[in-house]
């Protein structure tokens, strides 16, 4: 429902900004600026994957796990307030589709890994009690965490629908930017 409130108040803040102008917002310098933003902060959410894959030790992995999911429902907002309830061209209207399709996706595995988390914990505490050993303990959970297939199938989706939309981006600005949109 947070999400919903997001998505129709991005579009009432870009109604209300077009409103009085002969141009929607997202065609004013203004607009332009907003999109460019959101584009910015769409850019941090990269910094988490690219953080994990190749072992960058920028800040802490909780840290910028909270950067990825904010960054992922913020820039978003910006962007629906660039583009509005103005779907006039494919490739804009295809991005927006498939950023919608990402996000989802991203709150739904970010619902897979807290469902994940309270599983391990559930299961560590179950293991003290058992009075196992701390390091058999670890090596329990290190061996349940690695078969979580559901959390492995959620990121064989989201990443590829991950780089679509940043296709699908580049495309878009580049086009805009070569045509004067």
């Amino acid at each position: 429902s947070l999400t919903l409130l997001g998505i129709i108040g991005a579009f009432l803040v870009e109604l209300l900004l077009s409103s009085g102008s002969d141009r929607r917002f997202g065609h004013t310098e203004r607009g332009h600026v907003v999109g460019w933003i959101g584009l910015a902060i769409i850019m941090l959410v990269f910094v988490y994957s690219l953080r994990k894959r190749y072992g960058l030790k920028l800040g802490t992995p909780k840290a910028w796990l909270h950067v990825h999911v904010v960054a992922g429902v913020v820039g978003p907002v910006l962007i629906l307030v660039h583009s509005g309830a103005h779907f006039h061209a494919l490739v804009p209207i295809v991005a927006l589709v498939a950023m919608a399709v990402v996000v989802i996706s991203g709150i739904v595995g970010q619902a897979i890994h807290l469902l994940a988390l309270r599983t391990l914990n559930r299961q560590r505490r179950e293991f003290v009690e058992e009075g196992l050993a701390q390091n058999v303990i670890e090596a329990r959970l290190d061996e349940l965490a690695s078969q979580e297939e559901v959390f492995r199938w959620w990121r064989a989706i989201h990443a590829p629908l991950t780089i679509t939309f940043a296709v699908l981006v580049a495309v878009h600005v580049l086009g805009a930017l070569f045509f004067g949109g």
